[in-house]
């Protein structure tokens, strides 16, 4: 976190099945759904919780009295994650942080598996926008912008301390739904805290299960949405072109094979 570097999610470029068959066109040839995405690994998030002293910002100590409105739970990041006493200020929510199951594709060819991850960002999209409308502007501005608030633990005293925004939820709270923007997921997952503060505790697990949805085929997913094929109707030339191209690797890989098989022979 500290250098504002987080390590990426490992996707494999790839496309199972047989050689492609040029002579049908793209939209009409055969999809086969691909898993590509690399299993998550867990790792420790918090090294423990802290009892703090809200006016003064000091950590509480056995000896002292604090009335229980200015005792707050704050959260020292584990050091995998940031640098040493890093803390947030409240509790990491969820628990849990891996992907969710991958949901069910109905698609049988590949232009329906196209117009189907159109459908799924145009719902998410939708989505998004009453998140907004549920948030008051201060609200926005806050999860719009480039930082957020940290502090870091020195002796006693909680000082405040300021890191990347988009940088600390990759980290702490990886995206694994490929149909969202960075800068969406940024913003989403900021909304997931300030919706709990809102005691909108439904709104925000459903939120943050959407943010934790994988999709078979997580490169074309990345790919179509940053060419911006996704928010637009119909297979357009761009999209067209990048999906012959995502096709072609499969006949590499028949014909590398192939190759592989008959030099063993």
């Amino acid at each position: 976190m500290a250098r504002n570097r987080p390590a990426n999610l490992f996707i494999e470029i790839n496309r199972p099945g047989p050689p492609t068959d040029k002579s049908i066109p793209i939209s009409e040839r055969v999809y086969y759904p691909y898993r590509d995405m690399e299993d998550h690994a867990n790792i420790a998030r918090v090294t423990k919780l802290l009892m703090v002293d809200l006016p003064s910002m000091t950590l509480v100590d056995g000896g002292r009295m604090i009335p229980s409105g200015q005792l707050g739970v704050f959260s020292l990041l584990a050091p995998e994650n940031s640098p040493p006493d890093l803390v947030f200020p409240g509790l990491i929510w969820p628990e849990t942080f891996g992907p969710m199951d991958f949901p069910l594709v109905s698609a049988l060819t590949i232009g329906q598996r196209f117009h189907e991850l159109q459908q799924i960002r145009r719902s998410l999209v939708t989505f998004t926008n009453r998140i907004r409308q549920m948030l008051l502007p201060w609200q926005i501005a806050e999860l719009e912008s480039p930082t957020i608030d940290l502090f870091v633990l020195k002796n006693q005293c909680l000082i405040s301390h300021q890191v990347d925004r988009r940088t600390f939820f990759r980290i702490l709270h990886p995206t694994y739904n490929p149909l969202f923007t960075t800068q969406e997921a940024t913003f989403l997952r900021g909304a997931c805290y300030a919706l709990r503060g809102f005691q909108q505790e439904c709104v925000a697990t459903s939120l943050d299960r959407l943010l934790r949805l994988p999709q078979l085929d997580e490169y074309m997913c990345r790919t179509l949405l940053e060419m911006g094929c996704l928010d637009r109707e119909g297979l357009d030339s761009a999209a067209t072109g990048f999906l012959e191209r995502y096709e072609d690797m499969a006949a590499e890989n028949g014909q590398d094979s192939e190759s592989s098989s008959s030099s063993c022979d």
